[in-house]
């Protein structure tokens, strides 16, 4: 969460912040997927990857053209998120 106390978006973090997920946003969801079940499709494909509410982030790198994909360590394991899905991930950064 930024000063202001509202989360922010994967997208917008820098290499090495960590922090936890607090949700998807439902607006950056639906800019980017018409239908329903195509966002729930995308949330579920997110989760399995095990980006879950509550779970821990580390931002490991970025991708060489426009920061894309973004590599984040998440339970163990290091995955690989497009931008696009990473401006749909609410997260709080946890001071280090």
């Amino acid at each position: 969460m930024n000063s202001a106390g509202t989360p922010e978006t994967l997208e917008s973090w820098s290499h090495a912040d960590s922090g936890r997920i607090v949700g998807f946003d439902p607006d950056a969801l639906a800019a980017r997927y018409q239908s329903a079940q195509q966002r729930e499709q995308a949330v579920r494909r997110m989760m399995e990857m095990g980006l879950t509410v509550g779970a821990q982030l580390t931002v490991r790198e970025f991708g060489p053209i426009r920061r894309d994909p973004i590599a984040v360590y998440v339970r163990g394991s290091v995955v690989s998120v497009g931008r696009e899905e990473a401006r749909c991930v609410l997260m709080e950064k946890v001071k280090s």
